[in-house]
């Protein structure tokens, strides 16, 4: 980058709702030259997992928000379901046979999914992928009915 005068290199490490990328940068030497990008994930997941190889709040210090985004409720084109109102009723009509995918467990798109099943009395099961492309590609290739995700608008245009 020009105006660092250096080269940056981004590292994708994804899996385990961000712990694997999370533990990487926890551990790396702390020369200051190492960044990482955390979702809201990373805020529970002391809850959820047993054991991590850092602590989600001693282990960094916040340097910015970075972005901001929206979920999105994404079905293929050619489903039968149009609306939430109609995923609900399908989910309900089919107690644990309708599937959810997400970006793995215990993201933040996981628990918009498991938010849904609490508020409207589903019981949908939850698929996780490695990372948003897995779980829209598993969308569009038909492997579940529907996904809880954040970058479906360039398929949903």
């Amino acid at each position: 980058m020009k105006r660092l005068g250096q080269p940056i290199v981004i590292e994708a490490k994804p899996g385990a709702g961000g712990n694997i990328s999370a533990a990487m940068v926890a551990n790396a030497d702390p020369n200051g030259y190492t960044i990482g990008l955390v979702t809201g994930g990373h805020a529970i997941s002391g809850a959820l997992y047993k054991s991590l190889a850092f602590s989600p709040t001693d282990s960094f210090e916040m340097v910015s928000t970075l972005v901001y985004y929206s979920f999105v409720i994404a079905v293929r084109s050619d489903s039968p379901v149009k609306t939430l109102p109609e995923l609900i009723a399908l989910a309900k009509s089919k107690p644990s046979e309708v599937s959810f995918g997400s970006t793995g467990f215990g993201t933040t798109q996981h628990l918009a999914g498991e938010l849904l099943n609490t508020s409207a009395g589903t019981k949908m099961l939850h698929v996780p992928y490695r990372g948003d492309s897995a779980a829209v590609t598993a969308l569009l290739g038909g492997e579940v009915p529907v996904i809880f995700g954040t970058t479906v608008l360039s398929q949903v245009r």
